[in-house]
């Protein structure tokens, strides 16, 4: 009985786990998914599409920033607040670009997010 009963809590464990990698998992796809519309748009011209690919990248961040980080990483929380500031102040400017019909400084706007998104992957990820 014993043995049941630390099997289930040790399974127990690791589901929570993968339920929480896997939230990271699914809002880092949401964010690659929004950049890459937002890039899409910027290659067939369509300010439509790089406004879609804004609001989904928008979304991702409409979580709490500790969440975005694995388990082991959690302390690193200011840093993930200090990106995702970064990167949202990016994508504001890039919509003010776009309504202008700045493309040439929406696209910049569009490299500082992926410099942010990098930076901040190799301090967590250890590149």
């Amino acid at each position: 009985m014993k043995k049941i009963i630390v099997s289930l809590a040790c399974l127990l464990s690791v589901s929570f786990l993968s339920a929480s990698d896997k939230f990271i998992e699914d809002q880092m796809k949401q964010m690659r998914d929004g950049m890459v519309q937002i890039q899409d748009g910027f290659f067939y011209g369509k300010k439509e599409d790089i406004n879609k690919g804004i609001a989904l990248v928008e979304k991702s961040f409409a979580v709490e920033k500790k969440k975005l980080l694995p388990k082991e990483k959690a302390h690193m929380v200011g840093m993930a607040t200090n990106t995702s500031t970064k990167i949202e102040n990016s994508l504001k400017q890039m919509k003010k670009a776009l309504d202008k019909n700045q493309m040439t400084n929406a696209s910049m706007q569009y490299s500082q997010i992926v410099n942010s998104c990098t930076n901040c992957h190799k301090v967590v990820r250890g590149w």
